[in-house]
């Protein structure tokens, strides 16, 4: 079972949301938290982005990077990567259109905010993405130049993703990936929830 993690907020409809709170901390693949001696106390988040779509290559150095300690709360400021954000948008890739995303108005530019994870001291990388604390869902951050519907069916690694994502305002949203059956998720946009962390999901030795 996950564990709520951050502090209880009232729920937040983004984009009026200028900042995101959340808890770093250890999970396995089974959203169990981790303690080990041997894994790294502090860690470096990078925010890179990801042009024209919710996924795939990382096309920019960093815009913003945060040294995190494990268990304690932080804050993600959403204002001061709004200007680098806004630049480097760009209409949906062809890669995303050829995976089976569509957006409407075609002309909408969007990027996701990829979190990456590293070992403040060693810069060893790590997995990691935001969660909902209470339902332990994953969450993506991205941002979206003008109101519009994201949709479409995607299919990874035989997960099917289906995409119902309408979005009101423009502005950084929050995509909530919900398993609906053992190998399919629905994204949906959501609201900020009442508790956030980031969850990190060491690899190889650093899980002994």
């Amino acid at each position: 079972m996950v564990c709520t993690l951050a502090c209880m907020c009232p729920t937040t409809v983004f984009p009026q949301s200028s900042s995101i709170v959340f808890i770093a901390d250890y999970f396995d693949k089974d959203q169990n938290r981790i303690s080990s001696e041997l894994l790294p106390r502090t860690v470096s988040l990078r925010i890179r982005l990801i042009p024209g779509s919710t996924f795939g290559e990382v096309t920019s150095l960093p815009i913003a990077s945060i040294t995190a300690g494990i268990g304690e709360t932080m804050t993600l400021d959403l204002e001061q990567m709004r200007v680098e954000v806004e630049r480097s948008a760009t209409t949906l890739t062809a890669e995303a259109t050829q995976a089976g995303l569509a957006i409407t108005p075609a002309a909408t530019r969007i990027a996701r905010l990829g979190t990456f994870v590293y070992d403040a001291k060693t810069q060893k990388g790590m997995s990691s993405s935001f969660r909902d604390g209470a339902r332990g869902d994953a969450l993506n951050l991205v941002y979206f130049d003008q109101p519009c519907k994201l949709t479409g069916t995607r299919n990874q690694r035989g997960v099917k993703g289906i995409y119902s994502v309408e979005v009101k305002a423009a502005g950084f949203h929050l995509l909530r990936a919900t398993q609906e059956k053992p190998n399919g998720i629905r994204i949906t946009a959501s609201s900020l929830p009442q508790s956030v962390y980031l969850g990190i999901f060491p690899f190889g030795d650093m899980r002994k």
